[in-house]
């Protein structure tokens, strides 16, 4: 009989606790609900600290301590499926600090993991970013069994992915194997190492073949080629200034061998303007006091003989050796000036030979007038 009333008293005080809503604590008190005989820990309400050798539920100061036994776990919603809400109406969240100053801020004991996320059989991990508004996309950042990867699931494509052997791909889900960073856009392509090629960038194409604009770097050569029949350009929309081997070395157009010269050309030239820098040779020598003018026998006698002019090259050996503008112009000036000199000289046996011309004819004159005189005195 006393057992039931304790029994009864006891569900009352439960009752009245409950209708109540609030148990008076005084000062640095707990309230233990417990032992329990299968698990043999309590639930503690109450009190200034957190005493976690037992399960404990504690509030200090305003703040709120839930707490499991020192070395056991703390769930939330274990057996249920609800869902749980952290934070819901602002403020930070901390775990292994204090003081967190994001909405999620997480400490660490170690220098990783400081976040871990496993999928199915530890297969898929994924965070994923999900804003709100209009035009905006729906991201997942993690891993699965292929790698790291950055994923458009409003697109449903790969916009960045790390494979397990250290390829990078951007734009692309199956980055080339042989590469270190492949990129894929509009059919344009960025390869890195590559086995066969050796270390080497590529945009478009396949190797070499410009089926597309590309930048080939192969065996420490570098190739810009455009799509076939396509131009190539330089500082094409830049006013700046264009430099090639400006440390040294020679620039090929339609060749690959310069003749050891610092531009070589293969096919024709046009420009509006050509200027030969310096020639320290000129020909200005010609008109020097002691220049000695060939006779116009010798330059016949050396045509008949070599076939050419003096000083200047042949036939033969401009097809075997070139040219060099300036030299040349040198040489070329050089005849123009020995021309100008015979045209002088001629010039002035001319005007002697007219001198002599006009002298002769005024003889002749002469005589002619005094025949006729002559003639008139017989007459009579």
């Amino acid at each position: 009989m006393k057992i039931k009333i304790a029994t009864v008293a006891i569900m009352c005080f439960v009752v009245g606790v409950i209708n109540a809503q609030s148990i008076p604590i005084e000062g640095n008190k707990y309230h233990y609900y417990g032992p329990n005989s299968t698990w043999n820990e309590y639930l503690k309400v109450g009190g200034d600290g957190r005493g976690t050798i037992n399960a404990s539920v504690v509030t200090t100061n305003g703040n709120l301590h839930l707490d499991s036994k020192n070395g056991k776990a703390t769930y939330l919603n274990y057996y249920s499926k609800g869902n749980t809400f952290l934070n819901a109406r602002g403020g930070f969240t901390g775990i292994g600090t204090t003081t967190p100053f994001t909405p999620l801020h997480i400490v660490s004991n170690t220098n990783h993991h400081q976040l871990r996320l496993q999928g199915t059989n530890g297969k898929h991990s994924w965070l994923q970013f999900y804003p709100s508004g209009n035009n905006v996309l729906n991201w997942q950042i993690g891993a699965n069994t292929n790698g790291f990867s950055i994923y458009d699931v409003t697109n449903s494509k790969y916009n960045f992915i790390v494979s397990n052997s250290g390829t990078v791909g951007i734009g692309t889900s199956t980055p080339n194997s042989n590469s270190g960073l492949h990129m894929y856009k509009d059919k344009y392509t960025l390869y890195g190492p590559n086995t066969t090629w050796g270390a080497y960038l590529q945009v478009g194409g396949n190797g070499r073949v410009t089926n597309y604009a590309s930048v080939v770097s192969t065996n420490g050569n570098l190739h810009l080629d455009s799509k076939n029949g396509n131009a190539t350009y330089l500082n094409h929309y830049s006013k700046g200034n264009t430099f090639l081997n400006p440390q040294g070395g020679n620039v090929g157009i339609g060749t690959t061998d310069t003749k050891g010269f610092k531009l070589g050309v293969k096919g024709k030239i046009a420009a509006e303007e050509v200027k030969v820098a310096t020639h320290s040779n000129w020909a200005d020598f010609v008109f020097y006091e002691n220049y000695k003018l060939p006779t116009l026998e010798e330059v016949e006698n050396h045509i008949k003989e070599k076939g050419h002019l003096k000083d200047i090259p042949s036939a033969k050996e401009v097809e075997k050796n070139g040219i060099f503008l300036g030299e040349m112009d040198s040489k070329l000036l050089q005849k123009i000036e020995e021309l100008t000199l015979y045209t002088i000289h001629q010039e002035k046996e001319i005007k002697a030979l007219k001198k002599q011309n006009t002298k002769i004819e005024k003889q002749e004159k002469e005589i002619a007038e005094l025949k006729l005189l002559v003639q008139k005195l017989l007459n009579k």
